[in-house]
């Protein structure tokens, strides 16, 4: 049956819209039924309503109006025209963006906007606006607001779902009507910086689920986290040694490596080769709200002892432990040192930039720099990036961090938050890394504390073993103060039909899993602890946890069995996951017994290569999404950060695949596989 989208179900919409949201939300909601007009927008047997865009609508703006006909077009079987440019004005249209004729059409509403990205959506019974704050400079757009409103719209009004990239993941409402009542609606973001699927954003289908998310088109443009000095070893050692860190032996020899040598922070020179590189920079790229000032990798090794330095540490700093070729002295954080040298180019970058306002200096506050300052205060053109392990992480971890970032919010005028994430209980290897309450609590948390940015770029796109967590963390970035239970039922309901509950019992079954994880002794928030993870996972995902979640997906099998293929397809996606997280425990298992015998253990050998071989078929049946293949094997065979795992989860190294002889290895094929 087809689901007619209806000014009852627009309004009840709106109503949960409204409730439970921050100051930076307002709505047109006392508007008595009486009062309420509606526009058709789609009417079976009529001509829909057109989509007028201006004709020096930017390219953001365009392509949304063209989405936003074909998403219509998805839902009725009729597509709008769209429009450009000046032409007569039709009884009723949708306006996208803020066109020159708009007043004519609707002159007592005032299309205006005060806040960074702000979107308007408003319905008068005759037009339906849909525009946002956008913002050029020199040539190239900055605020994307009207493209962000459009994607509003289409999932708060037209009930369209992204629930992950690739048309799987996409669920429509179909319906012949489309009808909207009179209403008004603004919304500005709080968090501005919005790139929590850096690495997803390289792949075509992942890139167009964070724009509908609203996560792409974010205002703040520049790197929001990293380190600015890794050439520089390289660039200028030879010329100016002074420039980089004095070290106790009286050197400034780069230690502890060439991408990770610290610098005299303290030096003039320094600040201005910094402001020359950060001129060549915006000159290249006039839209860089952010120029990278952190310090290298590294964080704790070869910092500088030069008098200069050294007297920008306040003493009542916190303890912190440093290291030197052959040294290692306990003194205090450097968080006053840093702050200090931040607010040296901070001063720079004004005078050389006075008109540019939203021009900031992103420091990172990250190991030394870590504890909140005792007495410095960072310039109001300063950002600081919080680098934390929240929300994915043991709770001795956790909230201690989130103390720390709430007294950087207070001591700084802007925060971003740049953590580092699924890689401590299995998340880089693809397992179930779930913390969907931690996300609901942090989120929320870090918009309470004036959080105006956020950067991840540690997600692997594993999208059938964590997907919930993903499009949890979407859609609070874009909105921290919705209820994120109200977010997950949507999401489990949309996605999964009458499987909805059992979906929703395994993937809790699994972030149980998480938490037994973090919990567990010797659990470490580091990668050298990932070798501790082995015999935790060996504790936790047990034959009868295993066991629980089959029952569970067996279950979510039945209750689709005679429903629409999509939600077969869909549970079986997610099966997809457990399967994979079943085989990879049972190589924990397999790996120590052929570890344990160098390879003389044929039959765990080949058991091991029997089940990569159904791993690579799972990966290969739902595509680039459910699983990333490459990330998985990079983490197995590379040498990365958490990588070099092919001893423990396989598949088997050379050395060991040679441990039993020749003669005796099976071919792949005929290898016993641990899936059911």
């Amino acid at each position: 049956m087809k689901r007619k989208i209806t000014r009852r179900s627009f309004i009840e919409t709106t109503t949960v819209l409204t409730m439970g949201i921050g100051a930076h939300h307002t709505s047109l909601g006392s508007l008595a039924r009486s009062e309420v007009s509606e526009l058709v927008v789609v009417k079976r047997g009529f001509k829909p309503v057109p989509i007028l865009v201006a004709a020096n609508a930017s390219e953001a703006t365009r392509r949304a109006a063209d989405e936003l006909a074909d998403y219509i077009r998805k839902i009725s079987q009729v597509r709008p025209d769209v429009m450009s440019g000046n032409h007569p004005i039709p009884p009723s249209a949708i306006w996208v963006g803020v066109h020159p004729d708009f007043s004519k059409a609707w002159p007592d509403l005032n299309p205006t906007f005060s806040h960074p990205e702000e979107i308007l959506l408003a319905g008068n019974g005759r037009h339906l606006l849909i525009a946002g704050r956008d913002r050029i400079l020199n040539g190239r757009q900055i605020e994307c607001g009207t493209a962000n409103a459009v994607y509003t719209f289409l999932q708060k009004h037209l009930g369209v779902r992204w629930l992950w990239p690739g048309e799987l993941g996409e669920d429509v409402l179909p319906s012949e009507n489309i009808v909207l009542p009179s209403f008004e609606y603004r919304y500005h973001p709080t968090i501005l910086r919005r790139r929590i699927f850096a690495r997803a954003e390289r792949s075509p289908l992942a890139d167009d689920w964070t724009r509908f998310q609203r996560l792409k088109l974010d205002s703040l443009e520049g790197p929001a986290g990293g380190h600015a000095y890794t050439n520089w070893w390289e660039r200028f050692h030879r010329d100016h040694p002074d420039w980089f860190a004095l070290q106790p032996d009286g050197t400034r020899s780069g230690y502890p490596a060439p991408k990770t040598a610290k610098i005299c922070l303290s030096n003039p020179e320094v600040w201005d080769r910094w402001l020359a590189d950060a001129v060549e920079a915006i000159e290249k790229d006039p839209t860089l709200s952010m120029i990278m000032a952190g310090e290298n990798d590294g964080h704790s090794s070869g910092v500088c002892v030069c008098p200069k330095c050294r007297a920008w540490d306040h003493p009542d700093g916190a303890p912190w432990t440093y290291t030197w070729k052959g040294s290692s002295e306990k003194l205090v954080a450097t968080t006053d040192r840093y702050i200090t040298y931040w607010n040296h180019l901070a001063r720079k970058l004004r005078e050389r930039f006075p008109d540019r306002r939203n021009l900031y200096v992103q420091g990172l506050a990250y190991g030394p720099s870590t504890p909140p300052p005792v007495k410095a205060v960072p310039a109001d053109n300063v950002i600081i990036s919080y680098v934390g392990k929240f929300p994915t992480i043991d709770e001795a971890t956790r909230q201690p961090q989130k103390a720390q970032f709430s007294a950087w919010s207070k001591a700084a005028p802007h925060i971003f938050y740049r953590p580092n994430l699924w890689y401590w209980t299995g998340g880089a290897w693809g397992l179930p890394d779930i913390a969907l309450k931690n996300v609901s609590e942090d989120f929320r948390f870090l918009a309470e504390n004036h959080c105006i940015g956020i950067f991840i770029d540690t997600a692997q796109e594993h999208w059938s073993t964590q997907g919930p967590q993903y499009y949890l963390m979407a859609q609070l970035t874009w909105d921290p103060f919705q209820d994120s239970q109200a977010v997950l039922s949507d999401y489990y309901a949309r996605g999964f039909g009458k499987s909805a509950e059992r979906i929703r019992q395994y993937y809790q079954l699994m972030e149980t899993a998480f938490t037994a994880v973090t919990v567990s002794p010797k659990f470490g928030p580091n990668a050298r602890d990932r070798f501790n993870l082995l015999k935790i996972f060996q504790r936790v995902y047990t034959d009868e946890l295993f066991q629980a979640a089959s029952s569970i997906m067996h279950e979510a099998e039945l209750l689709v069995a005679g429903g629409p293929e999509i939600y077969r397809r869909r549970v079986a996606f997610v099966h997809t996951g457990f399967k994979y997280s079943r085989l990879m425990i049972a190589n924990l298992f397999l790996m120590t017994r052929v570890r344990e015998s160098a390879g003389k253990d044929r039959e765990a050998v080949n058991r091991v290569i029997g089940n990569w071989k159904v791993i690579k078929e799972l990966c290969d049946q739902y595509g680039p999404v459910a699983l990333a293949y490459g990330s998985i094997m990079g983490k197995m065979t590379g040498s990365g950060y958490m990588g070099m795992m092919e001893d423990y989860f396989g598949p088997p190294s050379e050395k060991l695949l040679k441990g039993g002889g020749t003669g005796q290895k099976k071919k792949a094929s005929d290898a016993r596989t641990d899936i059911n």
